[in-house]
């Protein structure tokens, strides 16, 4: 009688166990001509969903696809819009987070690929063709995008293999041609870039490969034609670039320890170098007067 009793007392955990480690997948769609898939494959504790439209409004011609290969991960899509196309999440590693949402309409190539463990990632998109990628391999990292312009070809572009990274890239206002890039493969690097405002043909890029660097690139106003490049490599690293003007360019590259650097632009035509390879240095250059060329290396 023991025996009979133990052996349905172990079916039963075997039964519960089974439960808690199956995935759940949901699709909801309230509109015409919408696509989904959902691809789960032992994904277990794995949670999926889709909506497209809700009970209050339809969604119409929209397309996405969710895709999980391992435990514990979560993967959301909202599409709110018509027409938005190539929207997709892929997950292979574990305990991962990643939601994107899309309110507006025609927007194309959204998608998150989370390789890593204990990710999140977020994509928001509101405007018109606006494209955004993120994939995170590392560890624990938090990587953002936010497209919400009135319209253009904004692209935003986020990569983190790194540990603890922080990433975020905003593209708001009526910008045009922005594009965005973000790379990580340090350890607790927080990045930043912000294109707002009425902007035309802006570029932003950030490469951080050492530990606890902080980085940010912010071009607003009436820009047009302006580019910006940030490389860090060593520790405890701070940069910074502002650009609120036309056709400025700033090159910032830090390779030592501990160092600050700054490049503030608010008249147009400028150009601004900082390069420092030592440790606990600091350079600040702003430029507010047309046409000026500024460049400083310190070692």
């Amino acid at each position: 009688m023991k025996k009979h009793v133990l052996l349905v007392s172990s079916t039963l955990l075997v039964l519960l166990s089974a439960m808690v480690a199956a995935g759940t997948a949901d699709i909801y769609q309230n509109g015409g001509i919408n696509d989904s898939v959902i691809d789960q494959t032992d994904a277990g504790d794995s949670v999926a969903t889709i909506l497209q439209g809700s009970e209050d409004y339809q969604a119409n011609g929209n397309s996405a696809r969710i895709s999980q290969s391992d435990a514990g991960n979560s993967a959301a899509i909202d599409q709110s819009g018509n027409e938005n196309i190539s929207v997709s999440i892929d997950q292979s590693g574990t305990k991962n987070n990643a939601t994107i949402n899309e309110t507006g309409s025609y927007n194309l190539g959204a998608s998150i690929d989370q390789s890593g463990i204990g990710n999140s990632a977020t994509i928001s998109q509101s405007g018109n063709s606006d494209t955004a990628r993120i994939q995170q391999s590392g560890s624990y990292g938090v990587a953002d995008i936010t497209q919400s312009s009135a319209g253009g070809y904004n692209t935003a572009d986020i990569q983190q293999g790194g540990t603890y990274g922080s990433a975020t890239i905003a593209q708001t206002g009526s910008g045009h041609d922005n594009v965005a890039d973000i790379r990580d493969d340090g350890t607790e690097d927080v990045a930043t870039i912000s294109q707002s405002g009425t902007s035309y043909s802006n570029s932003a890029s950030i490469t951080q490969g050492g530990s606890y660097n902080n980085a940010s690139i912010t071009q607003s106003g009436i820009g047009f034609s302006n580019t910006a490049t940030i490389t860090q490599v060593g520790m405890n690293n701070t940069a910074a670039i502002a650009q609120t003007a036309d056709n400025n360019t700033a090159l910032i590259s830090q390779g030592g320890d501990h160092n600050n650097a700054s490049i503030t632009q608010n008249a147009s035509g400028n150009y601004a170098s900082i390069t420092q390879d030592g440790s606990s240095l600091t350079t600040s250059i702003t430029q507010s007067g047309i046409g000026g060329r500024a460049i400083v290396v310190q070692h």
